[in-house]
């Protein structure tokens, strides 16, 4: 298993990590945190199919969650 983004600095790592997995949930809880330039999801969608994406939108739009499903 890998941890994933937990700051900036982690997308880069994030993106070789993922190369090695077939399947990927990707859960996006504020990503413009952690990810402001879209890293991840940018490579998920260039190099893997999407298999299903599940909004849990909230009240408040920053506390709003998404799930993804992505596999090759």
């Amino acid at each position: 298993s890998y941890a994933g983004v937990l700051s900036p600095a982690d997308a880069d790592s994030t993106v070789r990590a993922l190369r090695r997995y077939s399947r990927v949930w990707y859960i996006e809880y504020q990503r413009y945190q952690v990810d402001p330039d879209a890293r991840v999801i940018h490579y998920l969608i260039a190099n893997y199919h999407a298999g299903g994406q599940w909004v849990y939108p909230r009240d408040v739009p920053g506390e709003t969650g998404t799930v993804g499903y992505f596999y090759r």
